[in-house]
């Protein structure tokens, strides 16, 4: 037995026939009313009378007493499992990821070859095959992908204005999907290439909207822009990001700039910070957008980025010019009253047309920049977006917005103060071949070379804005190379999918120091952490949950639906602060003033943290000695899904066209039996997988090989409840044989194992174990 607790039910017909349970008034009633509604069973009935009834059921058609008393003469012993099912269950979550990244490699493989052998392949006479455009009758649903996919098939998201001679791979990139797909069948993700052009190529193909190109498009645009940027720029990044909204604006380089910041916040994770500030004549903070009581930087989680982006879409055009000194002075001051601690780089996005109300605005900018970037170590890097308007000259404004991007100071410097001078002069490098010197003419050298320091000019007449590779020079900080050793991949959660949570894995392509994109792999959370999700039970004396180290956010757990959550609302007196800072890979913790006992493990390469928890008490109850399958079992018990094998000769009824076999109980094996679980409840099962189970659990020679179940000792456990109830199967088979009615009868165990009386089919997804019986 395991867990130690069972459950027992029985579930009543609308009536009851019998004298034997009738009340003194049903019996002295006409034979017309003698069938009584259950549910006015107590207003008949006194509570004593009730009592009584319920304890004769309980005995004499639950056979309660009689399977008590067995279960007490059978030996036990107590067995605490919680490290060895944790080992085990990192074991198969780390192959998992294993696969996951050797499929990254393959893919990033095959890229390298076709840049090799066509580094520019012209695309002018190449149809491409768009997911948004794709013809439904293409596609068919999926169950362990969730949706309709073509799996035969790659589809590709052009972007507007893709360049003919923009990279795309060969053909042969198909052939890597579909192995991949072979090789690792249980892992059933989307597998993508997004070049830095923009371009995707998606396999299997399928359509996010079928119904509107438009809106198809965008949400493809959309939906990969975390991962790519993680994998390009895998660090944690800290931003704020102004937004020009000042009377010089027109109308439509305030839409460009809304459209900007959606592509910017869209592309962050949840493990940047980030704050927005709209300038006009007076400063608009986002810092009430949360329960906050000052100015604070936001986790864009998938909630942070809908309120920011509500936030900004509300923005409207000032009547008053922009005040652009504050704006940096308040971007400054944010930076330097919450100092990042973990090396988070710093920087400021600059979204504006860039033209002052008068022509000194410029040095007041500036020397505001200078002064502030020295009291941050000049670590702060600012980049610009020039919003200009084909309809209107450009006179120098992205000549300022570009020399606010390389923080070039040298022709504002005479109006800086001698103390300013000579800081800038003995802080900064002077440019190469330069030295610096007192002379009355100095040349005052920016923060960089301006190589990473961008200015990225968007003409606010284009229907679309930024593009990936925009997005990516907006966000990298200046002289930032890849990282290209080691196996890390990068994650980050998809909300996007409207009926399952999604991780992303990513990592980039590179062809020496050329970033060619980033191929990437979505996997549906249930899927990759099945054993966990199906791992507890529930009586909660030992539960399973996953989270992510770095933001603590909560990826599997029990109690919760939501992966935002917060890992330390959900489990308040877990020692997370601890965890992070040690070096150890796994241990035990018990905190101070707690019941509970929590084992962890880190999966390798991720973040991941996988932790059990369980009662300083709790101990498993297994039977002391176990019984083999014999005949008994198969003389008194049948697999459930007796549809799969009926003919005329069947011995079942139909009650509501559900099948029924009273001569024998059924037994149920839900998705905790199995080794994987996820695939257990996508798959539908045959009469083949049915025979293949019912011959491994009666197999009495021991060379019928498992066919998926969890453990070997499942089998063994049926065979001891199999002798157990025998008499429970066959009392009832001899009480009822010879009515027009039926008691069906429910003996659940806490492992999946779940028996009935009669035997009838049940659906492969049911889970007696979480039932609130």
């Amino acid at each position: 037995m395991s867990g130690g607790f069972i459950f027992w039910l029985i579930v009543l017909p609308s009536f009851i026939t019998g004298d034997e349970f009738a009340s003194d008034s049903y019996k002295n009633s006409s034979s017309s009313s003698r069938k009584q509604d259950f549910s006015d069973l107590i207003t008949v009935m006194s509570a004593e009378k009730v009592s009584r009834y319920l304890r004769k059921l309980a005995e004499e058609h639950l056979y309660l007493g009689k399977i008590q008393a067995a279960l007490k003469e059978k030996p036990f012993y107590a067995q605490s499992e919680e490290l060895i099912t944790l080992r085990k269950i990192t074991s198969t979550l780390t192959k998992k990821v294993n696969c996951l990244t050797k499929s990254l490699d393959s893919v990033i493989k095959e890229i390298l070859e076709s840049y090799k052998i066509s580094p520019y392949d012209v695309q002018v006479f190449r149809k491409f095959k768009e997911c948004c455009a794709l013809d439904k009758t293409v596609l068919k649903y999926d169950t362990l992908y969730g949706i309709s996919v073509n799996l035969s098939s790659t589809c590709e998201v052009v972007p507007p204005n893709l360049s003919p001679f923009a990279f795309h791979p060969r053909k042969e990139i198909l052939e890597v999907f579909e192995t991949n797909l072979r090789q690792h069948h249980s892992l059933h993700a989307s597998q993508y290439f997004i070049s830095m052009d923009g371009l995707q190529v998606i396999y299997p193909a399928y359509q996010s909207d079928s119904s509107n190109f438009s809106n198809c498009l965008r949400l493809e645009n959309e939906k990969h822009s975390s991962i790519f940027i993680k994998s390009l720029l895998p660090f944690n990044k800290r931003i704020v990001i102004l937004i020009d909204r000042g009377s010089a604006m027109s109308h439509s380089q305030i839409e460009a700039a809304k459209c900007v910041f959606r592509s910017i916040v869209g592309a962050l994770t949840d493990q940047d910070e980030v704050a927005v500030l709209l300038i006009g004549a007076e400063i608009t903070r986002s810092d009430h957008l949360q329960c906050s009581n000052s100015a604070t930087f936001f986790r864009p989680t998938a909630s942070v980025k809908e309120q920011l982006t509500n936030f900004v879409n509300g923005m409207k055009k000032s009547s008053e010019h922009t005040n652009h000194t504050a704006g940096f002075l308040e971007a400054f001051d944010l930076l330097i009253k919450y100092r990042s601690v973990d090396h988070t780089n710093p920087m400021i996005l600059y979204i504006s047309r860039g033209l002052f109300a008068q022509l000194t605005d410029g040095t007041s900018v500036m020397t505001a920049i200078a002064e502030s970037n020295l009291k941050m170590s000049n670590k702060v890097q600012i980049n610009t977006i020039a919003l200009t308007d084909v309809s209107k000259a450009i006179m120098w404004e992205t000549t300022f917005l570009r020399d606010v991007a390389a923080q070039n100071f040298q022709q504002y410097a005479q109006s800086f103060t001698p103390s300013l001078l000579r800081i800038l002069k003995s802080r900064l490098k002077p440019p190469e071949g330069k030295i610096g010197d007192e002379d009355e003419n100095p040349e005052i050298p920016g923060i960089s070379s301006g190589d990473g320091d961008t200015m990225i000019s968007i003409n606010s007449s284009y229907a679309h804005c930024l593009t990936k590779k925009d997005v990516y020079d907006v966000l990298r900080p200046a002289a930032y190379q890849l990282d290209t050793t080691g196996e890390k991949i990068s994650l980050t959660f998809d909300m996007q999918y409207p009926n399952f949570k999604v991780l992303s894995f990513g990592k980039p392509a590179l062809h020496q120091d050329h970033v060619l994109g980033m191929v990437g792999i979505d996997i549906r959370v249930e899927q990759l952490l099945s054993p966990l999700i199906y791992y507890s039970t529930s009586d909660m004396s030992s539960y399973a949950f996953a989270y992510e180290a770095k933001t603590r956010r909560m990826l599997v757990h029990p109690k919760i639906l939501s992966s935002s959550v917060d890992a330390n609302i959900v489990e308040n007196v877990f020692p997370f602060d601890r965890i992070s800072s040690t070096k150890d890979f796994n241990g035990t913790e018990r905190p101070l003033n707690s019941t509970l006992i929590y084992h962890w493990q880190k999966i390798q390469n991720t973040p991941f943290i996988i932790v059990i928890a369980a009662k300083a008490d709790n101990m498993k109850l297994l039977f002391g000695k176990v019984a083999r399958a014999s005949s008994l079992l198969t003389n008194i018990m049948t697999y459930n899904r007796i549809d799969l094998s009926m003919n005329k000769d069947s011995k079942v009824c139909l009650q509501g066209q559900v099948p029924f076999n009273t001569e024998r109980c059924g037994l149920y094996l839900s998705p905790e039996c199995f080794e994987k679980s996820f695939e257990r409840i996508k798959t539908s099962e045959d009469l083949r997988s049915a025979q293949g189970y019912w011959a491994y659990i009666t197999d009495q020679t021991k060379l019928i090989t498992n066919p998926g179940l969890k453990n070997e000792r499942l089998r063994y456990q049926i065979a001891e409840w199999a002798q157990i109830i025998s008499p429970w199967c066959r009392k009832h088979y001899t009480n009822f044989s010879n009515t027009s009615q039926f008691l069906r009868r429910y003996l659940a165990i806490p492992n999946g194992i779940l028996i009935t009386h009669p035997a009838f089919p049940i659906r492969q997804s049911y889970e007696p174990s979480k039932q609130q019986w």
